[in-house]
């Protein structure tokens, strides 16, 4: 995180008085928790500087801030291979139509992956959910009868995206959460 003066002294909430464009000392933390409700929504950030620092080494930056003044952010995810021998598999993979509640239906085929089992129009809106049971890499690829490449869709490239879902039961959305895509 780029750090000016005020970061030093910052107490229970870091409210720079600096630019983020300006250039300061690197400073690396852990960012322990967050909260939607605090100063607007905040990460709260522990510091390896001791209990004498923020309140007993802890103070909450704002969203705001932390994306103006953090340069990089690293995740440690411990190797989910070393905890099995074999490999377990489980989730699913629901395609969404837009204003509909049936969705449309797929099975998982002989050749390894998903396909609808019903034919649709096109233009009609739609949207993948995928996810997973149990801790997993999760990728995802997609596919059509106009030719024998694939295309990743999930984690989506050029976006950091990690495809660790190191808990259970997660579903993530391809475009997005609140986007749609056509059919062709």
């Amino acid at each position: 995180m780029n750090c000016p003066d005020s970061f030093f002294k910052a107490q229970e909430a870091w409210q720079p008085r600096e630019s983020p464009y300006d250039k300061y000392g690197g400073h690396a933390m852990c960012v322990a928790g967050y909260d939607d409700a605090e100063y607007g929504g905040a990460f709260e950030v522990q510091n390896s500087w001791g209990a004498a620092w923020g309140t007993g080494g802890y103070i909450w930056i704002p969203y705001s801030v932390f994306n103006q003044f953090a340069a990089e952010g690293y995740e440690i995810i411990d190797n989910l291979a070393a905890y099995k021998s074999a490999a377990e598999y489980g989730g699913f993979a629901r395609i969404e139509v837009y204003h509909s509640q049936e969705g449309m239906p797929v099975r998982y085929n002989s050749g390894g992956y998903y396909q609808t089992i019903n034919g649709y129009a096109s233009g009609t809106r739609f949207r993948y959910l995928l996810g997973n049971d149990k801790p997993a890499y999760v990728y995802a690829f997609a596919g059509g009868s106009g030719g024998p490449g694939t295309t990743q869709i999930f984690p989506p490239a050029g976006q950091n995206i990690s495809p660790v879902l190191d808990y259970r039961e997660n579903a993530a959305a391809f475009p997005g959460e609140y986007s749609w895509i056509r059919l062709d």
